[in-house]
């Protein structure tokens, strides 16, 4: 059965941030016969700035679709989207506020014997 991974590549660094990432995904996906099916969508401030074509609500009623998205940094203050806000911005709001992913939390731990940007914790402390 195939699990369909809904790709917002976003801007700046995102395309390139995502593209390792679905390299990973593949490399896992190969080796284990995960049935992973990755289908990209161009939004994001660098798609507005190309005259790209879409709307929140249309991202939000597509992402209501998978189980799962990979979405890149996305936005830019050098571009503006109709409403005059930074392009890519809303979108992120959106989906954090309608698929209730308020918390934006990256779990991190700190592992035995591996030296960490957060000096003077050890492992099962938080920083």
């Amino acid at each position: 059965m195939s699990e369909r991974i809904m790709v917002l590549e976003g801007d700046g660094i995102g395309p390139e941030v995502v593209g390792c990432a679905i390299r990973a995904l593949e490399a896992l996906n190969d080796a284990y016969g995960l049935g992973l099916e990755f289908v990209k969508y161009d939004v994001g401030a660098r798609s507005i700035s190309q005259g790209g074509e879409w709307t929140v609500e249309g991202v939000i009623e597509e992402a209501r679709k998978f189980r799962a998205i990979l979405k890149g940094p996305m936005g830019d203050p050098g571009i503006r989207n109709r409403q005059g806000t930074e392009g890519g911005l809303d979108l992120i709001l959106a989906l954090r506020f309608s698929l209730d992913l308020y918390a934006n939390v990256r779990p991190v731990r700190l592992l035995p014997g591996v030296s960490s940007p957060p000096s003077g914790t050890s492992a099962g402390q938080t920083a």
